[in-house]
């Protein structure tokens, strides 16, 4: 989008440049979001952005007020939708809503290596939610050494005591 953005010089013609946010808007409402949809046709509403976040939590309380099922992607307590997942993991799903709230599709078992993943990214949160409940340095390196994307124990300890020391006025004292 950004490149296109740039080739239309969205700055100096903006009327071109939002006709083509919309039309790139269009093609992902038409891909990524459909498929939270199964297919069911999308909401309509006066908003020129219904699938943003505002739009879908507003889309949600439509639903959940007249009882109009809306399917879109949520996310909610696992509650078994995804085997192996914890029942309190939050995880992002396709969802049915209705006056009931919201119902998540079942997914049941997960690729192994997409599992292995959420599972890791899982335990990061986990840990670094308690690490910030408690101030702790060691559930903070624990929890970045957990993470995907870091993996490496000495690497989480040099960005734990990096952060700290650089904003000690916002996060206070660790320990």
């Amino acid at each position: 989008m950004l490149t296109r953005l740039k080739e239309v010089d969205a700055v100096h013609n903006p009327e071109v440049g939002l006709k083509e946010y919309h039309t790139i808007l269009g093609k992902r409402h038409a891909s990524y979001m459909a498929h939270t949809r199964h297919n069911e046709p999308k909401p309509q509403t006066d908003d020129a952005d219904d699938e943003g976040y505002a739009g879908v939590a507003l889309n949600c309380v439509v639903a959940i007020a007249t009882d109009t099922p809306l399917f879109t992607g949520l996310n909610v307590p696992n509650n078994g939708a995804i085997t192996g997942m914890r029942d309190d993991d939050v995880v992002e799903v396709s969802c049915r809503v209705d006056a009931g709230g919201p119902h998540p599709v079942q997914i049941g078992e997960a690729p192994e290596s997409q599992y292995l993943l959420m599972r890791d990214v899982k335990r990061y949160e986990r840990l670094a939610s308690q690490s910030i409940l408690q101030r702790s340095r060691k559930l903070a390196v624990e929890a970045l050494a957990a993470h995907p994307l870091i993996a490496s124990y000495p690497l989480a300890k040099t960005l734990v005591s990096e952060f700290i020391a650089a904003h000690p006025d916002t996060i206070g004292v660790w320990h």
